[in-house]
């Protein structure tokens, strides 16, 4: 995300910024005011690009906790987090399953996106970021049985399983396109990282993973400009 955004806030020389494509007209408005065309950044709108730039300051701040605290290690939190989605796609399933949407109570806010499974949320999208995120929180589950016995292990593999089943029928309730592009990628990286792969079987599926992470962004550029939920 930094290597994306930083480089657009870069000063280009005046001579190249004109050229560039999308620039003709606010050069031309330089030329209408009698001034000469300014170093610009590639961003048309560099102070929307530099809020982008800020935002990743708060996901930043998540990890260096995490990392700190050694949360990762505690499935306790993980355990948490499941807890807290379940209850979010129960009452997703009220939701939905409401007569009349706009006149449901399980709705809890005035501005909702209205037919979709939101949760807690007012926004879909932001639903379905809770839904794919709480995918390789099941890897320290599984981790944390590994190490006993075989009974142990194929009894967390299952509620994990259940888990996922539960996860995909809440994506199934959000109807975002988010959650649909971005959860075949998610999924497989939170396989990757809950079972034991060999080293050449995790090669493949981490370009696998690439592959779709860029498919996804691919079907989301696409979609600009339309609602992200059908």
């Amino acid at each position: 995300g930094l290597g994306i955004v930083a480089p657009q806030l870069v000063p280009l020389p005046p001579s190249l910024c004109p050229h560039l494509g999308g620039r003709e007209a606010p050069a031309a408005g330089y030329g209408l005011l009698g001034d000469e065309v300014p170093a610009r950044p590639l961003s048309l709108t560099p102070y929307e690009t530099l809020r982008s730039f800020l935002a990743v300051i708060p996901p930043l701040a998540m990890l260096c906790a995490i990392v700190g605290l050694k949360a990762y290690r505690r499935t306790w939190l993980a355990a948490a987090l499941l807890a807290g989605l379940t209850a979010a796609i129960l009452l997703g399933a009220l939701q939905v399953t409401s007569g009349d949407p706009r006149a449901s109570r399980w709705y809890l806010y005035a501005t909702c996106s209205f037919g979709s499974a939101t949760g807690f949320f007012a926004n879909s999208n932001h639903m379905a970021t809770l839904l794919l995120m709480a995918l390789p929180f099941l890897a320290p589950l599984l981790a944390s049985v590994r190490r006993g016995n075989l009974q142990r292990y194929s009894a967390g593999l299952a509620l994990a399983g259940a888990a996922v089943l539960v996860i995909i029928v809440g994506v199934a309730l959000n109807r975002s396109l988010i959650a649909y592009v971005l959860a075949p990628p998610v999924l497989l990286a939170s396989a990757v990282i809950a079972l034991p792969m060999r080293h050449g079987v995790g090669l493949w599926a981490a370009v696998l993973i690439a592959l779709l992470a860029i498919g996804a962004y691919a079907a989301l550029l696409k979609a600009d400009g339309e609602p992200l939920h059908f």
